[in-house]
């Protein structure tokens, strides 16, 4: 009987600890999940809005104090609406996913990749100045719309425009999203499926 009572408290002791790891694991697993939420967007897998905006500020910052240029190109989908009207909401955002896959797969390890909004996504080319950035966001345009997508038994064709603009001396992030998408919208009015670019220095759109 001696012994009794010493063994069940290090039983005892040792299923608290258990039960302490376990909800320890579980709290950590909860907060990562959290975090990966906030972090990635749910339904493209690229970043979210605001870790897209935050990550973007950083390279912004790293790139006025290293004096290297970086672009950003504003990217939305054609007439997604119709594509929604026409196919379903499940087709659009299976289409939504798809763009972001193949845009991810064709970016460079630097470059960044979130979705802004709706249909339309963000990518930064860390590094590569105006004209470098416009002839990649071509390529990327044409990689990914040349093949049309096959959803459901379903071909759906797609088309992006998108507008692309160089970091200036001393601009803020929000100022190069704002060039960016005045660009692509300059795109969507010279006919859609296009790239054009705003050029930092003189401002005209190419």
């Amino acid at each position: 009987m001696q012994f009794a009572y010493p063994a069940s408290l290090t039983v005892g002791g040792l299923g608290l600890l258990a039960g302490l790891s376990l909800k320890l694991y579980q709290l950590s697993r909860d907060r990562d999940a959290a975090r990966h939420r906030a972090t990635y967007d749910g339904l493209t897998g690229g970043l979210s809005r605001a870790a897209m905006e935050d990550s973007l500020q950083s390279a912004v910052a790293s790139a006025h104090g290293n004096g290297v240029p970086l672009s950003a190109v504003f990217i939305d989908v054609d007439r997604f609406k119709k594509i929604n009207d026409d196919f379903g909401h499940a087709v659009g955002d299976e289409v939504l996913r798809i763009v972001s896959l193949r845009m991810r797969n064709r970016l460079r390890a630097d470059d960044l990749c979130g979705r802004f909004g709706g249909d339309e996504m963000v990518v930064v080319f860390v590094g590569a100045p105006l004209a470098e950035a416009t002839k990649r966001a071509e390529q990327l345009r044409s990689s990914i719309t040349d093949s049309p997508l096959s959803i459901g038994g379903q071909i759906i064709p797609i088309s992006l425009s998108m507008g692309v603009a160089q970091l200036r001396p001393g601009e803020s992030y929000q100022d190069l999203l704002k060039r960016a998408d005045s660009a692509l919208y300059a795109s969507k009015e010279a006919g859609r499926g296009r790239v054009t670019a705003h050029d930092a220095v003189t401002g005209v759109l190419l």
